[in-house]
């Protein structure tokens, strides 16, 4: 036979009896199984020239099993043989060769054979006739072996060269080095496995060969600063440790500084969610840092060539609602910021088309006939709101007026306004609490008292993108609704009163003139008083201070100034024009229009302390008893002040006429703060908890409002739970508690509401009681006694 094949059949031994009969020729192959035993005179009637014996487990070896005349090679490499053996009477013959490994050998006895010794530096060539079908089997055969395989053209003949240390055999007649990590080959002829692995062994843990190719245990080095050394390296210098990352693979980790990047369990930065980074700024690139980052996944051997990146990282900014920006959730992590599905733009703070902004949620657009039937309801309301000035002025022009059903509205409604308008702000500048899910709701309900018309109603955005609201567009509405609240009136006053003098006389005209001059005065000053905090805003917002400097890189190279309150609004060179403005909006009207009214307040408040001097003087008197209440204190005189003055102050003590603009004064005072300053400034903090602290305190300590219900209104429900919402928006609260936090604060700002429905509910009950209680009597009363218990009544109630 020419040629017999045993590769990989795990022969354990060779008896002497194997091949009885047999006549042996050629070559044999024998490698790669477990033979520790080979009998004598195994190979005794064979004429072999090549026997491949490498890769088994080889000790003791005699020479006598191979006694054949025939020349030969023996491969023996692979093999921890440590004794050789043969006969004495035999010499040395160099047609015989033995390729044996030489580290292990200790001891050779008469072997009549040339011994080369292998190792990394100096591997044996098997040359094999192209033109014998045999040999270019065997050739064919060993490039799984361990070897490479290549033409020499001057022979034309096949050279078989076995792979060195450091490397293994790719199946593909290559050697391939073993790869950058974790790993060294101190063998020669090492080859991938049956699954096409490869074949090269494990550095201990913490130590990896840092240029590939190592051929013993000591090439392996530590790893790097910032790696854990308890792993094993892998394809790369060791795994960072916990919250550590790199910028290449084989190199060491850096501590990951930026609040908001990832860097437990992997080996790169990658946003948490909740967070946002933008890349678009030179000397960053985002397509070689994702291919970074894809390598740096790959855990195998086949990872590609990307595995450094020496650009910069952005800088990371927390989203002002975290639920906005969140990872793609259909790969294992996320390098680019990914808004959600109804956010976009920078922080993803801005809706996408079909989108409206209520408390800082993008909810769907409405139908556009629920926005039709929302305005209906808005021309209800102004209705209503001219009803009830109407009603207050009928009842003012009676002589024994009392305060009646309409007053105790109006005084409500002043509470829930200035309660819901400061909360408001708050909800709105204050993002990581935000009503969001199924409480959702409870936004529109807040965003329609605190009468964020032109956002919520009209939804313009809902209409066309081209139409969506900003704060420039904002403010040029504010100011054209100042004007028109103003204007408009009066121009029809003033048309009213060239239609009265034509069809009537003068004499007739004159007191219609005058009573329609003061309700356009109430009307404009009650809807100037109504709408005057989110005018304040909306001016506000324009101020320098309210515009915030972001920059994307680490650097602060690359930066950009923008709104606070619209990231989309950049506070270029045009933008100050607005600023200009808002300023003169500021001095005309956020100024004018307090000072103006508390002028008035003490004006009035002066004259009644005029009447009640004279009232006191001895020549003045008219048999009546001297009274020594202080000023304002009467009643009657309270009722003198001109109804668009009184709804100021008719629901305090006399002596504090001027309370409401005080409460006006504040609530200005919290919200401009938060618009110029934010929430992240400590002094905005401190100065805003500081101002509800003083204002509960002030309550509770002059009492100024004449009803004790409406006084615990203010004082335990509303300034209390603007307190309350101020120290929860300033704490940081851990993030599985922001759930519970947000129902809370639901619950909170929604049952001041209830209490104030409920009060003016119960209020009503009982002013109809007194009325059916008191009605009959009071026909039986002269005029005198019914006024002195008019005024018995007011005074118990006060």
């Amino acid at each position: 036979m020419n040629f017999i094949d045993f590769a990989r059949n795990k022969l354990a031994a060779l008896p002497s009896t194997l091949f009885r009969d047999v006549l042996l020729k050629q070559m044999m192959t024998f490698y790669g199984n477990r033979i520790q035993i080979i009998g004598g005179d195994v190979f005794l009637s064979s004429s072999l020239t090549q026997i491949y014996l490498f890769r088994n487990q080889l000790v003791n070896l005699s020479f006598e099993s191979f006694a054949t005349t025939a020349n030969f090679e023996i491969h023996l490499y692979g093999n921890n043989v440590t004794f050789i053996t043969g006969k004495a009477d035999k010499e040395a013959n160099a047609s015989r060769v033995l390729y044996v490994n030489c580290d292990y050998l200790h001891e050779i006895q008469k072997v009549n054979a040339r011994m080369t010794c292998v190792s990394s530096t100096n591997v044996p060539e098997i040359r094999l006739n192209r033109t014998d079908p045999v040999e270019m089997y065997v050739a064919w055969l060993l490039r799984f072996e361990g070897f490479v395989c290549y033409m020499d053209v001057t022979t034309q003949s096949t050279i078989c060269t076995i792979c060195p240390q450091g490397t293994y055999a790719n199946g593909d007649n290559e050697c391939m080095y073993c790869p950058e990590g974790g790993f060294y080959q101190d063998q020669i002829g090492a080859t991938t496995d049956y699954f096409g692995y490869m074949k090269c062994r494990n550095c201990s843990a913490g130590t990896y060969v840092k240029d590939g190719g190592g051929t013993s245990q000591e090439d392996c080095i530590h790893c790097p600063d910032g790696t854990n050394s308890s792993m094993h390296a892998g394809f790369r210098a060791c795994f960072c440790s916990n919250g550590y990352a790199r910028r290449d693979r084989f190199e060491g980790c850096y501590l990951c500084r930026q609040p908001g990047l990832k860097c437990t369990g992997q080996d790169f930065e990658s946003l948490k969610p909740g967070y946002y980074w933008n890349w678009s700024f030179p000397n960053a690139n985002m397509s070689k840092y994702n291919a970074f980052v894809h390598n740096l996944l790959d855990l195998t051997l086949w990872y590609d060539d990307h595995t450094q990146y020496y650009e910069e990282i952005p800088r990371v900014y927390k989203c002002p609602r975290p639920a906005s920006c969140m990872s793609d959730l259909r790969q294992k992590e996320s390098v680019e910021t990914i808004c959600s599905k109804q956010y976009q733009g920078w922080l993803c703070s801005k809706c996408k088309n079909g989108f409206h902004l209520v408390f800082n949620m993008c909810l769907l657009c409405p139908d556009g006939k629920i926005i039709l039937l929302e305005v209906l309801l808005l021309i209800c309301f102004v209705a209503l709101l001219c009803y009830i000035i109407w009603w207050k002025y009928k009842e003012q022009s009676n002589e024994n007026y009392e305060r009646h059903t309409a007053d105790v509205f109006v005084s409500r409604m002043k509470l829930a306004l200035g309660f819901y308008q400061v909360i408001g702000e708050y909800v709105v500048s204050f993002k990581d609490v935000s009503l969001g899910g199924t409480v959702h709701l409870i936004g529109e309900i807040i965003s329609v008292i605190r009468l964020n018309i032109l956002k919520f109603f009209l939804r313009p955005q809902c209409i066309s993108g081209r139409f969506a609201i900003n704060p420039k567009v904002e403010f040029i509405f504010a100011m054209i609704a100042l004007f028109a609240f103003t204007a408009l009136p009066f121009i029809f006053y003033q048309i009213i009163k060239v239609s009265f003098k034509v069809r009537h006389s003068i004499m007739v005209s004159k007191g219609r003139l005058t009573n329609l001059r003061a309700k356009t005065f109430t009307f404009v000053i009650i809807v100037l008083f109504i709408t005057y905090p989110p005018i304040c805003t909306s001016v506000f917002q324009l101020y320098p201070g309210a515009c915030q400097t972001f920059c994307l890189d680490l650097n602060n190279a690359h930066c950009f100034t923008v709104l606070r309150s619209d990231n989309d609004v950049s506070c270029d060179d045009h933008f100050k024009l607005y600023q200009v403005f808002a300023v003169i909006a500021s001095i005309g009207y956020v100024l004018t229009f307090p000072l103006i009214l508390l002028f008035m307040l003490w004006k009035c408040f002066l004259k009644s302390v005029y009447l009640s001097e004279d009232k006191n003087r001895p020549e003045m008197r008219i048999d009546r008893k001297v009274e020594s209440m202080p000023p304002l204190s009467n009643h009657s005189d309270q009722c003198r002040l001109p109804l668009y003055l009184k709804f100021l102050c008719e629901n305090y003590k006399p002596h504090y006429w001027y309370w409401e603009i005080v409460e006006l004064a504040r609530k200005v005072t919290q919200t401009v703060l938060i618009t110029l300053l934010g929430w992240d400034n400590k002094f905005t903090v401190l100065l805003t908890i500081g101002i509800s602290v003083l204002f509960l305190t002030l309550h509770a300590r002059h009492r100024p409002m004449k009803s004790v219900r409406e006084q615990h209104l203010q004082q335990m429900f509303s300034l209390a739970a603007i307190l309350t919402n101020v120290v929860f928006f300033a704490v940081e609260v851990p993030d599985k508690y922001n759930d519970a936090l947000s129902w809370f604060l639901v619950f909170l700002n929604i049952s001041v509401l209830v209490f104030i429905i409920l009060e003016v509910f119960v209020t009503v009950l009982v002013e109809m009681k007194n009325k059916l209680l008191h009605a009959p009597s009071s026909k039986c009363y002269p005029a005198e006694k019914r006024s002195l218990s008019s005024t018995k009544m007011l005074t118990e109630k006060a």
